[in-house]
């Protein structure tokens, strides 16, 4: 970057903007100007600004007073003479000829270069006698300017095409910047916005639109991996056991934001949400519809298994079957439907007639076993259900504690040898429930 050196502006109001020094040109080089360049000098301090003449230099060495401002002097090395010294006070500007960029490359160089452009450009217009000796430095500028501009970059010193030199450095940031991104131990946590590299990234693009879509594309890589973070965090959620709906919902919904269908187990699980969730509502439904059948269905007799219109049990047999097919989907756990009302019915549509068989065989034990466990589900099913079923139960109970009770009798007269009064008990629990034991315990009794 190059700026002109001031001297002495306070004298020469007309030239008071700033002046440029080569970019390569370092402070030291400043103060022992090893630079060609001119000085805009007046006779004497006290001389009026028309009077001002220039002297161009090879190089200068810098004698002012920096504390006293135009004290000291400067010693010039010219065409004419070696050391040639002229007061600070009589040195209006110093102008040192810039160096040209060896990098320019960057929009901000290129806004720098320019600025040195316009200044050339100013002080020619204003200090007409300098033009000529301004014009190598500015016509060398300018044609770098227009190579930067025609599509062209200046890396240590020598041209490329820019859009070669844009795609080399940005693939150099991207192999750096990439594997980053990815071995982040928590991609939420990395922030893109502070990398070194994306910070490169983003400074060539400011130069190169080309870079812009490299830049999105490594934005796009960070979102990808703060997505697939959060999506693995969510899977583990809704994995856990006693999930409600309610959370699994409020998570699932969350997921399909994160595109889920960059991974198949994020994309299997929405797809096995959805379909469970819609079968679900269409099998609670039918479960439903079913159960009103059986409660409203259902007949009570007096010490006889309740008859279950065919109508009733197709519809339940109907919803006990989509209730296997919804199972065999393997739903989320989260996605609930009122199976157990539908395993209750199907199981008192399978294992009644078996009761009834029981009971007509004047079996009550097994009929008993039977129906305890259907008794205990019938609350699931309704009231009129329970009642009835339970009704039966006790029809049944109340049969196998009579004939136990005259079974114990009969056992006690036997032992007591009252024989006659013991065979007619077990005769009457015979009577009851029929059983080989009895069978057996008459027939010793009668041999004796």
């Amino acid at each position: 970057m190059s700026i002109f050196l001031r001297a002495a502006s306070a004298y020469f109001p007309v030239l008071a903007f700033s002046l440029f020094v080569a970019a390569s040109v370092s402070p030291s080089l400043a103060a022992e100007g090893g630079k060609p360049g001119i000085a805009l000098v007046k006779p004497q301090a006290w001389s009026p600004d028309d009077q001002v003449t220039v002297v161009e230099f090879q190089s200068y060495l810098d004698r002012t007073v920096k504390s006293s401002p135009g004290a000291g002097y400067f010693e010039f090395r010219t065409p004419k003479s070696p050391n040639q010294q002229i007061t600070a006070a009589r040195v209006v500007k110093l102008i040192v000829f810039p160096d040209l960029p060896q990098n320019l490359v960057l929009a901000s160089q290129r806004a720098e270069l320019q600025r040195q452009i316009d200044e050339f450009q100013a002080i020619a217009k204003r200090v007409p006698s300098v033009k000529k000796m301004l014009d190598p430095s500015l016509a060398a500028l300018t044609a770098d300017a227009a190579k930067y501009d025609a599509g062209s970059v200046k890396e240590d010193g020598a041209w490329v095409l820019r859009s070669a030199y844009y795609k080399r450095k940005a693939a150099v940031l991207v192999d750096l910047l990439r594997p980053e991104i990815i071995a982040a131990p928590s991609a939420r946590a990395f922030d893109l916005s502070q990398d070194q590299y994306f910070l490169g990234l983003e400074d060539l693009a400011a130069s190169d639109p080309s870079v812009k879509p490299i830049v999105e594309a490594m934005r796009s890589l960070h979102e990808a991996a703060k997505r697939k973070e959060e999506r693995a965090e969510i899977l583990g959620k809704l994995a856990q056991p006693g999930l409600t709906f309610v959370d699994g919902e409020t998570l699932v919904e969350r997921l399909k934001t994160l595109q889920p269908s960059e991974d198949s187990a994020s994309s299997k699980y929405v797809h096995n949400w959805d379909t469970a969730v819609a079968a679900a509502g269409n099998l609670t439904k039918e479960i439903e519809a079913a159960q009103g059948a059986f409660e409203g269905g259902i007949a009570a007799e007096a010490g006889k298994v309740p008859e279950v219109p065919a109508a009733v049990t197709e519809a339940v047999q109907k919803a006990s079957a989509s209730v296997q097919q919804f199972r065999a989907g393997s739903p989320p756990a989260a996605v609930k439907v009122p199976a157990d009302v539908a395993d209750a019915m199907a199981a008192c549509i399978d294992r009644l007639p078996s009761a009834g068989k029981q009971i007509a065989a004047k079996q009550y034990i097994d009929a008993k076993l039977i129906l305890d466990p259907l008794v205990q589900k019938a609350s699931l099913i309704g009231p009129k259900t329970t009642m009835v079923l339970g009704t039966l139960q006790s029809a049944v109970s109340t049969q196998i504690d009579r004939f136990r009770v005259l079974r114990d009798e009969a056992k006690m007269l036997a032992d007591s040898d009252k024989i006659e009064a013991a065979i007619k008990k077990y005769e009457e629990a015979q009577a009851i429930i029929p059983e080989r034991d009895i069978a057996a315990q008459i027939e010793a009794l009668k041999k004796q």
